[in-house]
């Protein structure tokens, strides 16, 4: 069971690290980095708890297009930092609709995840616990290095993990459409 909880943190927490990381560049100060991490770990879990309710039967049909609607939110949050790294912020990564958006767009995954759950054979606790720590410490981590990289190379940091949150969006959609093959 413990490889099990362990993959699937390392899974959740990748796309969190990675859009920590881009929203790092903006460098949210200490309360902002703690209620981003609290609500990115509160959206992974409220999501693969709601997965885990509606179970296999309609759920894998909701999973796939629910995968879909996060990789297409990513994607837009990626554009919205890219066209507006000069400019006063309309969209605030540090809280409000943005940081709402961008704790959807990664949450869905676990989405998918919940559903396969109950098949699954993992404790729920166990599971909840893992995840919780994984995305929180995931989390810390993405805004350090985007913090340190925005503070080195400035607004083109913005413009470069915007681009980057398009091609991983495209990356997953790709993969996913491909049966995780790519």
């Amino acid at each position: 069971m413990f490889l099990k909880l362990a993959i699937l943190a390392v899974a959740l927490g990748l796309d969190v690290w990675a859009v920590s990381a881009a929203v790092g560049v903006a460098r949210p100060d200490p309360s902002h980095s703690l209620r981003l991490a609290l609500l990115f770990a509160t959206a992974e879990i409220a999501m693969m708890l709601g997965g885990y309710a509606v179970g296999q039967g309609v759920g894998h049909l909701l999973g796939q297009f629910a995968a879909y609607v996060g990789f297409a939110l990513l994607a837009l949050i990626g554009l919205l930092m890219m066209f507006q790294a000069d400019a006063p912020r309309r969209l605030s990564l540090a809280g409000g609709a943005g940081i709402a958006l961008t704790a959807l767009s990664i949450s869905l995954d676990s989405l998918g995840v919940g559903f396969a759950l109950p098949a699954a054979g993992v404790s729920m606790p166990a599971l909840v616990a893992t995840v919780a720590v994984s995305t929180v410490s995931s989390t810390f981590m993405g805004l350090a290095l985007g913090a340190r990289l925005g503070k080195r190379y400035g607004s083109v940091t913005e413009v470069i993990a915007g681009a980057l949150l398009v091609i991983l969006a495209v990356v997953f959609a790709l993969e996913r459409w491909h049966g995780g093959r790519l």
